[in-house]
């Protein structure tokens, strides 16, 4: 359905160049007076800089970001969002024999209703502060699950700089206070089984873990003008096991 509706925007912009005002660009001109053959021009159309993906879109969006950075200062958080295959809006909708991967459609129309929502929670319920101006992207990483990278900018009153107001926010440790959170962090929120005893896993690099863990223990969040918060990783004790219970974890 999408590559039809893609065929249908790009034969609009190929039989309406006129409107365009394609002939005031001088791609060809340049062309021809370089050591380019006139054979390998072909016969160039140019695409609104609407068009989703194009590079004139890319640059537009670039130079937008840049431009909210400019006037806001530098973003205050970083968030990423990400489609998990398990939602029972996706989960609910398969018919027979039909598992996630088989239906990327329904993975995306789920995927945009939450990334939605997430920002209305954001913009106007403003959960994570009073909301000034944010920055999104939609990411497909080769065949991998649809996600969004935000950048979101607050009140000056609303960003932390204390680590007591990090921990409020962001947690590296295992929820115990709370069965149903700590179950979505054993399945979705933990990095491993790697290490040396884990070789061909896609993270180690060189004999170690390109993502850096384990991470070392931290009692408490520490803060510092240069570099990300190191969150707190305090070692109390606390483990559980991998699915096939060979490989225990930690709050590293």
């Amino acid at each position: 359905m999408f590559a039809c509706v893609d065929d249908t925007v790009l034969s609009w912009h190929r039989l309406n160049q006129d409107i365009i005002r394609a002939d005031l660009y001088a791609g060809v001109i340049d062309a021809l007076r370089s050591d380019v053959a006139n054979q390998n021009i072909g016969r160039p159309v140019i695409l609104y800089a609407s068009y989703h993906g194009d590079d004139r879109h890319i640059a537009r969006c670039y130079q937008n970001a840049v431009a909210i950075v400019r006037y806001l200062g530098k973003p205050t958080k970083f968030l990423t969002f990400t489609a998990n295959p398990s939602w029972q809006e996706i989960t609910r909708c398969l018919e027979h024999g039909q598992t996630p991967d088989s239906r990327p459609d329904l993975i995306a129309i789920v995927f945009r209703l939450k990334l939605n929502a997430f920002l209305h929670d954001i913009k106007k319920r403003q959960v994570c502060g009073r909301y000034i101006g944010g920055i999104h992207v939609i990411e497909y990483q080769k065949r991998g699950l649809p996600h969004a990278h935000i950048l979101l900018f607050l009140h000056e009153d609303d960003v932390p700089r204390r680590s007591e107001q990090v921990d409020e926010m962001v947690s590296a440790q295992m929820p115990t206070n709370c069965p149903a959170l700590a179950e979505i962090v054993e399945s979705q929120l933990t990095h491993g089984p790697c290490g040396p005893g884990y070789p061909n896993t896609p993270c180690m690099k060189n004999g170690r873990c390109s993502k850096g863990y384990p991470k070392r223990w931290y009692e408490a969040t520490v803060l510092s003008e240069d570099s990300y918060p190191k969150y707190a990783r305090p070692n109390n004790g606390v483990t559980w096991n991998s699915a096939n219970g060979r490989f225990t974890f930690d709050n590293r």
